[in-house]
């Protein structure tokens, strides 16, 4: 009798182990389709009217509706003691622009399903802020959310000042809590000739420099070419930050068409 009862428990506990790794190993990635991406701006936008189709709106935002871009690179992902992933990002990416008020637009980019980022720009008088930024990332069945904060939040003045910035990181949803500081800048480059698809626009191109310390630590350079309209046409990242969690990507996303779907 005793010889069955452990026969069972050991049975037992192979199905609950069993069980629980099949809820959290990692399961790869799935691309964001174009029409997922335009349910998901049409069940969000309230007005597809652009402000930079205004002559007479001093504040220049990007069309309203969903843009295709086409990326390179790879990312790593490993949430506490989960398995690391390595995940190639899909040939190209959806990102949804939705305007925000007067002067701001929320802009949400589709990695691919398991991971996407929603960020809120604002233009202020010339100056571009970074209000809001979330990455939120899926590895089996956690779903984990880094929130960025920034003070001060302007990363571009008219003049193309230097501008020194200290920004907060937290985690939640994800195995343990993790808490980092984010500490640097932005520099403004020169503006630059892009192709878009069969058009050439110029570009200015705005450089994140932060030294990442905390929780997790490591270095986070990202620079985002902005067009007159301040639409991302090109955005390359390059960070790695380890400890609690890591998160590494090397990754280049190119604007294939500057009008959007609506």
């Amino acid at each position: 009798m005793s010889r069955r009862v452990t026969v069972l428990v050991l049975g037992l506990i192979l199905v609950v182990v069993a069980v629980g790794a099949f809820l959290v190993w990692p399961r790869g990635t799935s691309e964001v389709k174009p029409e997922a991406a335009l349910r998901d701006f049409r069940e969000r936008a309230t007005s597809t009217t652009a402000h930079h189709d205004d002559e007479d709106s001093a504040t220049k935002l990007p069309a309203s509706g969903v843009y295709t871009y086409s990326a390179t690179g790879t990312e790593t992902v490993k949430l506490g003691p989960l398995p690391e992933e390595q995940r190639p990002l899909p040939e190209s990416v959806t990102a949804v622009a939705v305007e925000s008020g007067a002067d701001c637009f929320d802009f949400t980019v589709n990695y691919f399903a398991e991971h996407t980022e929603d960020s809120r720009w604002c233009v202020t008088d010339g100056a571009l802020s970074w209000e809001s930024h979330q990455k939120h990332q899926k590895v089996g069945v956690l779903s984990a959310t880094a929130t960025i904060t920034c003070d001060p939040k302007v990363i571009r003045t008219p003049t193309g000042t230097p501008q020194a910035l200290e920004c907060s990181l937290e985690l939640s949803g994800g195995p343990m809590a993790v808490s980092t500081q984010l500490r640097g800048g932005t520099t403004v480059g020169e503006a630059a000739e892009l192709e878009v698809g069969s058009e050439s626009i110029e570009a200015v191109p705005v450089t994140l420099d932060f030294d990442v310390v905390g929780t997790v630590s490591g270095k986070w350079v990202e620079t985002i070419w902005w067009s007159a309209e301040n639409l991302p046409v090109k955005m390359e990242r390059n960070f790695d930050l380890s400890g609690a969690v890591r998160f590494n990507e090397q990754t280049t996303l190119t604007l294939s068409s500057l009008s959007p779907t609506a």
